[in-house]
């Protein structure tokens, strides 16, 4: 949507669910808790020793503040997300080279995760995946992740 057509009061579908706190020992713990209390159905909340999970989050909402309108569809909901992932965060070719190199690739690589995709535009099918079923949910859309192995390679 155009810039002039962004609504000035959104809503967001997460912003009525009941708040459940957002806990973990560090980064990566945090920001997988926020994920899967946003895909249990709650609006996650945050402290100060959560604020890199409060920033993707933040992020998130920003995101879907500007391309979604109230009255889309779940179908122009779904599509917009794609769209804007598909359009916004690149392909981290250079750590699936790695990855395929059997090079030492740890998950705790951004590019892996919801920071990856949302905050830096870089990510793996993984942090698309995450990504895209993150920004479904939080609008209220059952989405769910599924992993396997495509050609002996882990996908997502």
């Amino acid at each position: 949507i155009a810039e002039s057509e962004v609504e000035a009061q959104p809503i967001r579908a997460v912003s009525a669910r009941e708040p459940k706190a957002v806990t973990g020992e560090g980064k990566r713990e945090q920001i997988d808790a926020m994920l899967e209390i946003v895909a249990e159905g709650y609006r996650p909340t945050f402290d100060e020793a959560t604020a890199t999970a409060q920033q993707v989050y933040d992020k998130a909402i920003a995101i879907l503040d500007r391309y979604m309108l109230n009255d889309f569809s779940e179908y122009e909901r779904v599509h917009a997300i794609h769209d804007y992932l598909a359009s916004t965060v690149a392909y981290d070719i250079a750590l699936y080279e790695k990855y395929l190199a059997h090079e030492d690739v740890t998950d705790e690589h951004p590019s892996f995760h919801l920071e990856g995709a949302l905050l830096e535009g870089n990510a793996v099918c993984d942090g698309f995946s995450k990504a895209f079923m993150f920004l479904c949910n939080l609008e209220g859309i059952a989405c769910v992740r599924i992993t396997g192995a495509f050609d002996a390679q882990a996908h997502a």
